[in-house]
């Protein structure tokens, strides 16, 4: 397969919004994930600015709960990020194991959610290189883009629609427009609204309900029905056997207003 600069595409690991991503080797035959910007929208110039912000957004995080972004490229017609590799599977690929068992055991879930939250807050604490905090806000926190190592670690995944406090004034796509996963976002994401970090809070939240749970905590039979449920006045429900401070958690996670919620992930 063509060459990547120095990298040998090995393996085409499938595509997800404006990139495919790829099993690849260093020279040292090590190997490394490489997402590329797909080709038809590789000559579009706003396309092109948003796939080399994801680059710098993504270099800017350095934690063990987040995929480290090794090298970035955009000399040439296509530009590529380098991430390093993880033997493992996302939630999402988990979910049908995730159904058939109702859940998850406890405390694997709070692993997985312990680990989110580190990686999450390392994000949400990001500085540029002149030491300005960035204000990043992941928007799709989501099982697909949590990804399980086969060690046991949780790692944050695809930082694509993120937004930054850098982001330019009037593109909507990145200063709170709705982007993501409806049955994961937060009431204010989905009214487009401005967003902080206490939108991934709500994000991650339901992710956990869904590992303890078996479902997620806003369900219908479509995006509208879900966006109706996640709207509403009430609360989200938790069923009466989950622990008292897991129930705890997951209805201040997933609190209606952001000044409820947890103030950082941390």
């Amino acid at each position: 397969m063509a060459k990547l600069g120095i990298y040998e595409r090995v393996l085409p690991l499938g595509e997800g919004g404006m990139g495919s991503v790829w099993l690849a080797r260093n020279p040292a035959g090590e190997y490394v994930a490489i997402k590329t910007l797909k080709g038809e929208h590789a000559e579009d110039p706003r396309v092109r600015s948003m796939f080399l912000k994801e680059m710098r957004l993504a270099s800017a995080i350095r934690h063990p709960n987040v995929v480290s972004v090794l090298a970035t490229a955009d000399d040439g017609e296509e530009p590529y990020i380098v991430m390093e590799w993880v033997h493992g599977r996302s939630l999402r690929a988990l979910a049908p194991k995730v159904e058939q068992h109702g859940g998850v055991p406890l405390d694997i879930a709070l692993r997985i959610a312990q680990d989110a939250c580190a990686g999450l807050h390392a994000a949400h604490e990001a500085r540029s290189p002149d030491g300005t905090h960035m204000g990043l806000v992941h928007r799709d926190v989501t099982p697909h883009n949590l990804l399980v190592a086969s060690t046991g670690v949780t790692k944050v995944i695809d930082f694509g629609v993120a937004k930054a406090r850098e982001a330019r004034s009037g593109d909507t796509t990145s200063s709170g427009g709705v982007k993501g996963k409806v049955r994961y976002m937060a009431p204010e994401q989905a009214l487009a609204r401005p967003l902080d970090r206490r939108a991934d809070i709500f994000a991650l939240g339901a992710v956990l309900f869904e590992l303890v749970v078996g479902r997620p905590p806003f369900e219908g039979p479509n995006d509208l029905a879900i966006l109706r449920a996640l709207l509403g006045t009430k609360g989200v429900e938790v069923p009466p056997w989950v622990p008292v401070a897991i129930s705890n958690v997951l209805k201040r996670a997933l609190a209606r207003r952001p000044d409820d919620r947890f103030a950082t992930a941390d």
